[in-house]
């Protein structure tokens, strides 16, 4: 198990989304059936959003805030099961107003390495359009994979335009991530005031013969310019 803990502490990232925060009158604000859009973004613009993402948590490319988007932070969990292997943790963070938010919901990095050759989409499987996955802004359900399919907010294999290299390699040996495969989603900008995002999902990794995933909070402050 240590092994795969140290494999998954830079490469399956599944971290873990949130969703609409928007009024009510909005699609993304709730629906009873759950909701799969990818914030009404091309799978070309949530792919590159992302990619945006990864260069900034891994790479240290850039900054937070990027134009109208804001990369949002990710939580630190502790262990709360062990089969499947779920991490709990809570975040705040405050956003102004007019900002379209990039988070990430379960995602596998293909790396590079110092002396091994780098990982391979076909010898590395996962099948994220299988997650479960639940989301809720104040109560209200957003997505909910029992009731939709999440093909919309799928990110297939994609190549990074430049490789993402790690400020220092990891300790098994890994010196950038090269590319990517997994969920995410684009949030249009929402209301001033304080939100309370709740998220559950797991995503299935065969490649190491187990199921990931995250239990997290997020308290949202949203403010105006």
């Amino acid at each position: 198990m240590e092994g795969v803990m140290k494999k998954l502490g830079i490469m399956a990232v599944t971290v873990m989304a949130a969703a609409m925060l928007m009024a009510p009158s909005s699609a993304f604000a709730g629906s009873p059936k759950g909701v799969c859009q990818a914030g009404g973004y091309n799978q070309v613009v949530l792919g590159d959003a992302m990619a945006k993402y990864w260069s900034w948590y891994y790479g240290g490319v850039g900054t937070q805030e990027i134009g109208h988007l804001y990369l949002v932070p990710l939580p630190n969990g502790d262990m709360i099961s062990e089969d499947p292997l779920i991490f709990q943790g809570s975040t705040s963070f405050t956003v102004r107003t007019g900002k379209t938010l990039v988070l990430p919901i379960s995602f596998f990095l293909g790396e590079s390495y110092l002396e091994a050759p780098p990982d391979d989409p076909a010898e590395t499987p996962t099948d994220y359009k299988a997650s479960s996955l639940l989301l809720t802004v104040d109560g209200r359900v957003i997505v909910d994979s029992t009731r939709t399919k999440l093909d919309c907010v799928y990110v297939d294999v994609t190549y990074f335009q430049q490789p993402i290299v790690y400020p220092e390699p990891s300790y098994y040996g890994s010196n950038a991530a090269i590319w990517m495969v997994g969920l995410g989603i684009l949030l249009p900008p929402m209301s001033p005031g304080e939100h309370i995002i709740d998220l559950q999902v797991v995503s299935p990794l065969p490649v190491w013969g187990i199921n990931l995933g995250y239990y997290n909070t997020w308290h949202v402050t949203v403010t105006k310019p």
